[in-house]
């Protein structure tokens, strides 16, 4: 039997209750713009107590504004252009920024999509809980923290609250954000993009939690993903954005409440239809897989590699004796929860770390391609200067000189010549990164990465951020560029679905041990290895 059907069979919602009539947050024709662009067209919206609402679309088409809108937190350049927005039954653009203030917190809550931003880096969780729990007239109790901490998964022995935010990984970061504000409670959660850090248990925990919390308290929550998984998962209801638009809204509807029609099971507009298509599934084949010998040709070499972690007076082996092999011309899939080991293996690969036993070996020149397309990029810098400075370091490593000067006719052709590979516009070359979105700048991360010649690309995460269709556009990309230049792929991902659609090969990590490595679909539809099951059982699908 496939995995697909199992999957689909194992979990069920319990009822939940149904909310109560009267609204709690209202929005009526809004309209947002950023000077002359209209980024929110007429967008409508009741939100009552208890009832969790989806707000789903791509890159840009509006889903964090109505957020942005909701908190005052839109930008000097920004402004609500028309419509209303009540909350609780006061007029919210009439308040003033200190009334909108005194909601945050007790009233509406935040857990944004970059948890690193939340906090001060340089001062320890247990500080910065303190202090917002007294600003709300609450005193901190670690053992009311531990207990929130272990439903999410957190350790409960101390030491993450003792740690500084970029003393853990992005993942614990986001899951300590969401405790902060379960601490708290809310009556309205807005959730920006909660999951898309998180593993697939930690996920299913994290959603599981927030829905235990709104059934005990009637907490509303506004969610904005491109998670469809989570949001059939979740959400009563649910809106679809294109461009600022709302292009279909009401019920969620799926497998998950029985096969009751709704917008996920039984869409009507052609943009939602195009949005469950590009959701990767178990039965999605965007390649034929290759079979590799231990004979084949390697391009990377991993053998007893162990690695250890020193923060403060605790250790953490990230990697246990990891044995690994990719063939050249191969694509690999790591999968893993946070905290298994799988950057630290990427890590170890391009020599940024070194383990304290064991032997690495690359056969190649390789490119690492970051999880935060954005902070990869200098923000000083023009794409196109970025790109100029990757060519100059590939030159310096093949011992080969490098131009100097503003414009280099030979930089430009081969720059452009990649740009034509990945989709993009030459135009694009001399904007700042943040003139990007995200789509673009990942691509534009893999652009840099090909203008150096690699021969083996490490990609970390990097479809995490992104929506369904920006993901699928990535995945045919390196799939497309695989087969043209021959390159070795590790492709390291929460993702499972995404990793079996494509990948040659999957390796199963938890603990910094390799649990299971193998073909792609045996390992998904025909594993019997517990752990590998239990990552498969917490994957939220949408069909």
């Amino acid at each position: 039997m496939a995995m697909t059907k199992k999957i689909k069979t194992v979990r069920a919602v319990t009822a939940r209750p149904s909310p109560q009539k009267e609204s709690l947050l209202s929005m009526k024709d809004l309209c947002v713009s950023y000077g002359d662009f209209e980024a929110l067209h007429n967008y409508s919206l009741e939100l009552a107590p208890g009832e969790i609402h989806c707000i789903a679309g791509e890159s840009g088409s509006g889903k964090s504004t109505i957020l942005k809108a909701l908190l005052g937190l839109t930008s000097y350049s920004a402004e609500v252009t028309g419509g209303s927005m009540s909350f609780a039954g006061n007029d919210v653009l009439a308040m003033s920024d200190k009334e909108r203030r005194e909601l945050l917190g007790d009233e509406i809550g935040l857990i944004a999509q970059n948890p690193a931003a939340s906090f001060n880096p340089l001062r320890t969780f247990r500080t910065q809980f303190k202090e917002t729990l007294e600003s709300h007239g609450r005193e901190l109790d670690e053992h009311e923290v531990f207990h929130v901490f272990k439903t999410l998964g957190l350790p409960t022995d101390g030491r993450v609250l003792s740690s500084c935010p970029y003393e853990v990984s992005g993942g614990m970061c986001q899951r300590v954000a969401i405790a902060l504000l379960m601490l708290l409670r809310p009556r309205l959660l807005l959730c920006d993009e909660v999951t898309s850090a998180l593993d697939v248990t930690t996920q299913k925990q994290v959603a599981d939690e927030l829905l235990r919390l709104r059934d005990e308290t009637g907490m509303a929550i506004l969610l904005v993903t491109h998670n469809l998984g989570l949001a059939a998962y979740m959400a009563d209801t649910i809106s679809v954005l294109l461009k600022g638009d709302c292009v279909e809204s009401g019920p969620v509807g799926g497998h998950y409440r029985g096969g009751a029609p709704g917008v996920l099971s039984t869409p009507s507009h052609d943009y939602t239809k195009k949005l469950l298509h590009d959701v990767a599934d178990f039965e999605d084949d965007l390649r034929p897989r290759t079979a590799f010998t231990s004979a084949d040709p390697k391009a990377v070499e991993l053998s007893d590699v162990h690695k250890t972690y020193r923060v403060r007076d605790n250790e953490v082996q990230a990697l246990k004796g990891v044995d690994l092999d990719v063939f050249r011309g191969e694509i690999l899939g790591v999968v893993g929860e946070s905290g298994s080991g799988k950057s630290t293996i990427l890590r170890q690969v391009c020599g940024m770390e070194t383990p304290e036993v064991g032997d690495v070996h690359l056969d190649g020149n390789f490119q690492y391609i970051f999880q935060d397309a954005y902070a990869s990029f200098d923000p000083r810098m023009t794409i196109r200067q970025s790109l100029y400075e990757s060519i100059r370091n590939a030159a310096k490593r093949d011992g080969k000189p490098s131009q100097r000067g503003s414009r280099v006719p030979e930089y430009d052709k081969r720059i452009e010549s990649y740009l034509s590979q990945v989709g993009l516009s030459p135009e694009l070359l001399d904007r700042f990164p943040s003139r990007l979105s995200g789509g673009q700048c990942q691509r534009m991360a893999i652009a840099r990465a090909l203008v150096a010649d690699p021969e083996v690309l490490l990609c970390d995460e990097i479809t995490s951020a992104l929506d369904v269709t920006a993901q699928r556009e990535v995945v045919e990309l390196l799939v497309r560029l695989h087969d043209e230049l021959g390159l070795s792929i590790i492709f390291v991902s929460h993702d499972l679905a995404l990793v079996h659609s494509f990948c040659d090969r999957i390796l199963v990590l938890k603990s910094g041990e390799v649990i299971t490595c193998g073909d792609a679909k045996e390992v998904i539809q025909h594993t019997e290895e517990p752990y590998t099951k239990q990552l498969l059982d917490s994957v939220l699908t949408v069909r």
